[in-house]
């Protein structure tokens, strides 16, 4: 299982949050306890509205 620090550069305010990607499915993890289940397909065709974060700098 794959697991990335992402940020939305559209949405900013959604804050970090983990992608597990597992398969043809990918969880978006959201810090204040939210998931949104998404397929694979569709974080590559928006991987460009994302861009990482270091573990570091996400608290």
């Amino acid at each position: 299982m794959q697991t990335t620090w992402l940020r939305s550069r559209e949405l900013p305010q959604l804050g970090p949050f983990i992608v597990l990607k597992k398969g043809k499915v990918a969880w978006l993890l959201f810090r204040n306890g939210g998931a949104i289940s998404r397929s694979a397909q569709w974080l590559r065709r928006h991987c460009h509205t994302f861009e990482p974060v270091g573990a570091s700098r996400a608290r």
